[in-house]
């Protein structure tokens, strides 16, 4: 049988490790301003029969995987071994370079977790900012306890030799499927099925337990409640190993459920809801086209609390912009109290090229918040986040402080303090901060402790600030995050 299952662009960062499996394509709402994702895209439904057929190649895969570990003799066992065999032998490279190609082929990230250790004049940098070079960057002390191998600028130099080997055969499977050496979704789909990124993406599950599921795409609630029973009920028949299932849902779309349904898909296994609430603020939501209201999230969100089914909000910092920049902190502050949701997780705005909110940029209608008044903003709505338990997680790179994390009420004053340290730095502190964040060079405040590092941020500060550029230069790292 075929190990071909589908699969979308997104899932939320928590659940990196789950399987993913397509419910529905795109988005039921797909206007909101600030969304580049499924521009374009019409939202369509997947059968229950097409879902099962999904969930039949995962058993499949999975059987195989085991296989494979026996052969290799891991006794069934997938540890690194096994993911690594997978990972060289059944194809990913070829998918992951198609898919970039697919993408536009524009961007690469240099891995591992401090590639700018390498020598200088062993490295590019993003030619967008090319005064942003980096020389030596001492490690820190918690990695340096750690074992650390270099390779050799003919390694990597071969590695681009395969990829662009790679960007070669993909092209010519373009051409002799037809599509003229166009890198479209034909491509990219008979690329996954016949060369096996499924099957690695299968191993990878299993390797971190194999027991979370994410439902794609970004509203999957908006099946049909029988048919979602009947998809829940047969993943856990074909996959026992499945503890905690989850899905996206809109506000709008869980209202037209009843509780007793969201209760019964509580029981057949569905645990967690991620609602992108973005804002508590009704002159926002209406001024981004989110499509609900305050009132509605505040509904959807007692509802999902009342079936027992675990909640995540996501808040999106900045999205009130000048304009409304105290009324997005407190109403949002406002609409969490009274939801209580289990989870609130934070993202940052970074304005895309591209969206509608882009363009009333251009336009003079919305004017974005400075980093500092962003981190202002932040502590405005924490602080008046009272009387619940929620616990509060920045568990996305496009957040300043990401080390803003900790469970309500307990934990207030503790993310309170970090905010306050950071306002309470000297202004070219908080710029160096700001522009080493969002560089990827610090990822706590503590980070600027690293002598090495600081100085580091400190010489692109000053070649920034005297050219002119240094806001514009965080803006693009920043927008880099989202595409």
């Amino acid at each position: 049988m075929t190990l071909y299952f589908e699969t979308g662009p997104i899932r939320p960062p928590s659940e990196a490790n789950s399987l993913l499996l397509r419910l529905t394509r795109n988005c039921t709402w797909n206007r909101c301003d600030f969304c580049p994702t499924y521009k374009g895209e019409k939202f369509s439904w997947r059968s229950v029969e097409e879902i099962k057929k999904d969930i039949d190649a995962v058993t499949e895969a999975c059987r195989l995987v085991r296989e494979i570990s026996w052969e290799r003799g891991c006794g069934g066992a997938v540890n690194r071994e096994v993911l690594a065999y997978i990972y060289e032998v059944h194809g990913f490279q070829l998918f992951h370079v198609a898919s970039w190609l697919y993408h536009g082929g524009r961007t690469v990230f240099f891995q591992d977790a401090n590639s700018l250790a390498l020598k200088p004049g062993n490295q590019p940098f993003a030619q967008a900012y090319p005064q942003l070079h980096l020389e030596q960057v001492r490690l820190l002390p918690d990695v340096q306890r750690r074992k650390v191998s270099w390779r050799s600028v003919e390694e990597i130099k071969k590695d681009i030799d395969a990829v662009t080997e790679a960007c070669r055969l993909v092209r010519e499977i373009s051409w002799e499927r037809g599509c003229g050496g166009a890198v479209n979704r034909e491509v990219l789909a008979y690329i996954y099925e016949v060369h096996g990124f499924q099957l690695f993406h299968v191993a990878s599950w299993l390797y971190h337990g194999g027991r979370t599921v994410f439902f794609q795409d970004a509203n999957s609630l908006a099946m049909k409640t029988a048919d979602l029973l009947e998809v829940l009920k047969y993943l856990k028949e074909c996959l026992p190993s499945v503890e905690r299932v989850t899905s996206y849902a809109r506000s709008d779309t869980l209202l037209r459920k009843s509780v007793d349904e969201l209760a019964e898909l509580g029981r057949a296994g569905l645990s967690r809801i991620h609602v992108g609430m973005e804002s508590g603020c009704d002159e926002v939501l209406e001024f981004v086209n989110k499509g609900v209201t305050a009132r509605q999230h505040v509904d959807a969100g007692r509802m999902v609390k009342e079936a027992g089914i675990s909640l995540t909000e996501y808040v999106l910092l900045g999205l009130g912009g000048r304009r409304w920049s105290r009324k997005h902190y407190l109403d949002t502050a406002a609409v969490l109290n009274a939801v209580n949701p289990d989870f609130i997780r934070l993202r940052t705005l970074a304005v895309v090229e591209g969206t509608p909110l882009f363009q009333k940029v251009l336009n003079g209608q919305f004017e974005e918040q400075s980093e500092e008044d962003l981190i202002a903003g932040e502590r405005l709505m924490i602080e008046h986040l009272n009387g619940i338990q929620s616990s509060l997680i920045s568990d996305h790179s496009t957040n300043l402080l990401e080390e803003i994390n900790g469970r309500l009420p307990e934990a207030k004053p503790s993310m309170l303090a970090v905010i306050d340290r950071f306002l309470a730095l000297p202004e070219r502190e908080k710029k160096n901060y700001i522009l080493g964040k969002r560089w990827g060079m610090y990822r706590r405040l503590d980070d600027m402790l690293d002598p090495a590092r600081h100085a580091r941020v400190e010489e692109a500060l000053d070649r920034l600030e005297n050219e002119g550029q240094l806001w514009s230069a965080v803006s693009y790292l920043k927008r880099q995050l989202i595409v």
